[in-house]
């Protein structure tokens, strides 16, 4: 007598289970790869408002005196011109989509035999483990769209102790064959970003001003 077997063999079993798995590893992927395009293109939006934002102001929101930084962020807060879902702390500090510390700053300096002038500064901090280098070559192509308001812009590092930096002009400055912002290509804005690997400390920094010293 015959009785039919039910159910499956351990090695059919095995074989959906490798197919589950491979399965399940590809819609991982594919969701990381989605969400990060989607962060991307949110910090890309975020950073955009803020800075069409904050040039048309000119120098009307900082007034330190020569010497000080002043911390701009609780100001822009509350003139709505920064996204609100990138305040923290109370609103004194700010991250973007990818959490990356973004820093603004009035400066007021006054180099030897000349006059006192202002400039705001903006610095995307990059100190976390590992370096976000997706979330420094989509800023480079943000800001180089700002080309027109930026007076100069560059990667600053720590390493060992020692301070290094890799500056670009705006078009203020952008003169006597200088390196141009609004000239980069990927191939100089992926050297940029690997100027900050391995280092202990690093930002991109963008300055502005109503009329810059040509330096």
């Amino acid at each position: 007598m015959k009785f039919n077997e039910l159910g499956r063999s351990m090695v059919e079993m095995l074989g959906v289970l490798a197919i589950i798995g491979v399965l399940s590893v590809g819609a991982i992927a594919g969701y990381s790869k989605a969400m990060m395009k989607y962060k991307l293109n949110k910090q890309a939006e975020q950073i955009s408002f803020l800075l069409s934002s904050l040039f048309p102001y000119g120098q009307s929101l900082g007034r330190g005196e020569v010497g000080a930084s002043v911390n701009l962020v609780p100001i822009i807060g509350k003139l709505h011109m920064v996204s609100e879902d990138m305040l923290y702390q109370n609103g004194t500090k700010i991250k973007d989509a990818l959490g990356t510390s973004i820093e603004i700053t009035s400066v007021k300096e006054q180099p030897a035999n000349s006059s006192a002038f202002e400039y705001y500064s903006m610095s995307f901090i990059f100190d976390d483990s590992p370096y976000d280098f997706e979330s420094c070559r989509n800023i480079w192509n943000i800001i180089k769209g700002f080309s027109g308001n930026i007076w100069h812009a560059g990667m600053y590092k720590i390493q060992g102790g020692e301070d290094d930096v890799s500056q670009v002009h705006g078009d203020y400055t952008c003169t006597n064959n200088r390196k141009c912002l609004r000239d980069l290509q990927v191939s100089d804005i992926y050297t940029m970003c690997k100027f900050c690997e391995q280092t202990d400390y690093c930002r991109l920094t963008i300055n502005w001003s109503d009329n810059p010293p040509n330096w």
